[in-house]
């Protein structure tokens, strides 16, 4: 699948992802029996893929 973005899309897709991230984190560490964690490694893994 190729998806066309310009520079800012693209800036403000790591932005969307990083504070999800950051949310989920947060919940993670208030709520550990949740799957917040492995929701946030699978953001993270994204994260680097997109960089």
């Amino acid at each position: 699948m190729k998806i066309e973005l310009t520079k800012e899309q693209y800036r403000e897709l790591i932005t969307i992802i990083e504070i999800s991230n950051s949310v989920l984190g947060v919940l993670g560490d208030s709520f550990p029996d949740g799957d917040y964690k492995e929701e946030s490694q699978k953001l993270e893994r994204l994260k680097r893929i997109l960089e």
